[in-house]
């Protein structure tokens, strides 16, 4: 039994491959036909691979000042001078890691983000409705519409500056950024 089995696989094996190698030089298996022939591809229908997407993984651990890199350390004691307390905490996103120091000026929240060398990257800094530039209240009231502001950061990254605001209509609670002229952000 397990000899006609081995015989008729080797048969099968043999006949598939003659039909390839009859295939791939243009006529049919049995010789009698031409074999069907694919087009060449052209540049229309040569499609770019679908690149699936990628999953970016972001995690926040609270840290401790000792355990911090010493640039790091330096950087927060500069920035939280005279500031008694205040949360640290690390930042990892994909491959990048900063670490972040939260805490209270003047009854304001305040958050530094502090790369590895010890370079501020970002303060984000709530404000009171007073101290925020004219064109930008102009803005933020324009787009809140009807919605009460209830609060409002700046956000500094370099030279750059935005506002975020909270516009609150009935119970709903919505976001509004605009730049520095007042003009909103997508």
């Amino acid at each position: 039994m397990f000899r006609i089995y081995l015989v008729v696989g080797i048969f099968s094996l043999t006949m598939l491959l003659a039909t390839g190698t009859a295939l791939a030089q243009g006529s049919s298996a049995s010789g009698d036909e031409p074999a069907a022939v694919e087009p060449e591809p052209t540049d229309e229908s040569v499609k770019e691979p679908v690149t699936p997407p990628v999953l970016i993984k972001k995690e926040e651990i609270k840290v401790k000042m000792a355990n911090l890199p010493e640039p790091v350390q330096m950087a927060v004691k500069k920035q939280t001078k005279g500031i008694k307390a205040y949360t640290l905490s690390k930042k990892t996103t994909g491959m990048e890691t900063t670490f972040e120091v939260k805490m209270k000026v003047k009854g304001l929240a305040k958050e530094i983000e502090i790369d590895t060398d010890g370079n501020v990257v970002k303060i984000e800094q709530e404000v009171k409705w007073a101290t925020v530039p004219a064109k930008v209240k102009k803005g933020l009231t324009a787009s809140a519409g009807k919605g009460k502001i209830v609060k409002v950061k700046s956000i500094a990254k370099g030279t750059s500056v935005i506002y975020e605001a909270s516009i609150k209509t009935g119970k709903e609670t919505s976001t509004i950024v605009v730049d520095a002229d007042g003009a909103l952000v997508q």
